[in-house]
């Protein structure tokens, strides 16, 4: 993958972040303003909620605020009100002429609970988007009813609730906290009206906004989790998909140019043969029959090709096992290299499984890179042994040799000392396992490298 290609995939990544976190950052603010207390329905449910823990404690309340002034024995009767039980905060009763605090009771709540502070916090950032969204738009707006803007916590100064309190409208209203333990504080007035519905005070709960906090993460956590989930698995998916195109494109280049080199191989074999000088009949016969023995490999290799790549597609299993006369590889071996300081040592007349196109490519794979390696201008020789049922095939040159780091890796596909593709001793060690056999690469004592081939012999 070239740098072009890259910064492109990190374009369409960083592009794809982007909306996600705007996409993301809509919600939070949608779901802030619809459930927090600057919308309606949370301030709707609250309210409903205290007033039917109310609808017991009003004619007792209405009792106590029928003169405006609350005495010692009417503290007592306050301290029996059955909404106390429930221990919604801190409670005030006020007074609607002197708009005094004539009682109080109760505490705000921390934020110490047992939930989980992860669905809290998820809850208030909620909360905190949809403050700033609301101050920008309605910053210096007058306060009404309806308007619903988050100002500073002052338990003196929230005149506006009584207002609409007054008016016979229970209102619910979020500040921000003095208290450093406080993110926010929740105010809800309920009107106390007589008999005649007249307003003869105001009931106030102050409590911190854990409860909308915990309901607004889960809210969001139910709402973003699957998207996330979702966004995270699709990315997977386009990585592993980009990965595998990538190692497609790669791997049919590699292909591509192991191809392109067995064939200027013997391209360079019939050169050979065309530019050498002929002063007989005979001369002319022998190179045209060598010729001829190039093209037929040429043919085999062009089938084998397209036999392989046939079975890749529809396929196949790599164990094959078919018998070839080692004599016939290194009869085409040595016509592919006559131009080349190569030469062949020892008995090649041996039956060995493997098919023969296949076992030149492996071959030749290894002999290629040894004469690239190859210091001087002594041959690279090639000599056969049997050892017990397998037939070893030594290549040696006189390079540099491997060292021991690289030596475990040269057959790892992509790998290459040379700057070439990487490939060659890799397909060639595959070649060579599907027979049975295998590759040992071994630095020599007098320098360079030798590479054994084994192959299993045919006895049947």
């Amino acid at each position: 993958m070239n740098y072009g290609e890259k910064i492109r995939i990190f374009l369409v990544l960083l592009s794809s972040t982007i909306v996600l976190s705007l996409g993301i950052f809509s919600t939070i603010i949608i779901s802030g303003l619809f459930l927090s207390p600057m919308g309606k329905d949370f301030s709707k449910e609250t309210i409903n909620t205290y007033n039917n823990f109310l609808k017991n404690d009003v004619s007792v309340l209405s009792d106590i605020l029928q003169d405006q002034l609350i005495d010692e024995y009417e503290r007592i009767e306050i301290k029996k009100l059955n909404f106390l039980n429930y221990n919604f905060g801190k409670i005030k009763i006020i007074s609607s002429t002197y708009r005094t605090v004539e009682h109080s009771e109760g505490v705000i709540f921390t934020n110490e609970y047992i939930e989980s502070p992860f669905e809290k916090n998820i809850g208030n950032l909620a909360i905190k988007v949809a403050v700033f969204i609301k101050e920008i738009f309605l910053n210096n707006k007058e306060v009404t009813c309806i308007d619903l803007p988050y100002i500073a916590f002052n338990e003196e100064n929230i005149g506006s609730q009584f207002s609409c309190a007054n008016k016979n409208i229970a209102t619910l209203r979020v500040y921000a906290s003095n208290d450093k333990d406080h993110n926010f504080i929740i105010s809800t007035v309920i009107p106390i009206k007589n008999f005649d519905n007249n307003v003869l005070g105001f009931f106030q709960v102050l409590s911190d906004a854990h409860i909308l906090e915990m309901k607004l993460g889960k809210v969001l956590i139910s709402i973003l989790s699957p998207i996330l989930i979702s966004i995270f698995l699709v990315s997977i998916f386009i990585y592993y998909l980009q990965f595998f195109l990538s190692n497609k494109a790669n791997l049919n280049w590699l292909n591509a140019k192991n191809i392109a080199h067995n064939l200027k191989n013997k391209t360079n074999a019939i050169r050979y043969y065309t530019n050498k000088n002929i002063e007989s009949l005979e001369d002319a016969k022998l190179l045209l029959s060598r010729i001829v023995k190039v093209l037929d490999n040429l043919d085999d290799f062009i089938a084998s090709t397209l036999s392989e790549a046939s079975q890749e597609h529809y396929g196949y299993n790599k164990k094959i096992n078919n018998v070839t006369n080692l004599k016939d590889v290194f009869k085409v071996i040595e016509d592919l290299y006559v131009s080349d300081n190569f030469v062949v040592l020892g008995d090649t007349d041996y039956r060995v499984i493997g098919d023969k196109n296949k076992l030149i490519d492996a071959i030749t794979a290894i002999i290629d890179n040894s004469i690239f390696w190859n210091s001087n201008k002594e041959n690279v020789e090639v000599k056969l042994f049997k050892n017990n049922g397998y037939i070893e095939i030594n290549i040696l040159d006189n390079g540099p040799g491997l060292s021991e780091v690289d030596i475990d890796k040269i057959f790892n596909k992509g790998f290459s000392k040379s700057k070439g593709n990487g490939i060659g001793l890799f397909v060639a060690m595959n070649i060579i396992k599907a027979y049975d056999g295998d590759i040992l690469p071994k630095n020599r004592v007098e320098g360079g490298l030798c590479m054994i081939v084994k192959l299993r012999i045919y006895n049947k």
